[in-house]
């Protein structure tokens, strides 16, 4: 089973063309974030018209992801 790196990059999302971190993620250092409603994020309102889903639901796949399955990659502008 696939481990979490805790990178927060499915924690952003893109709304008009432009790519937003969720409201809720925290930096927790360099390398790691942390959800501030974890326990309660899916279904939460991140933005107007965008909630939190699973990851799995997510349209992309992101870059140095454990649970890449072979879909696009998020856009090169997140990294």
């Amino acid at each position: 089973m696939p481990t979490c790196l805790r990178c927060g990059r499915c924690c952003h999302y893109v709304l008009n063309g432009v790519v937003n971190q969720c409201k809720f993620l925290i930096t927790a250092s360099r390398t790691k974030t942390i959800c501030r409603v974890y326990s309660t994020r899916l279904g939460q309102q991140i933005d107007k018209g965008v909630f939190c889903v699973e990851r799995g639901c997510s349209p992309f796949d992101f870059p140095n992801c454990s649970y890449n399955v072979g879909k696009p990659t998020f856009p090169d502008n997140l990294k």
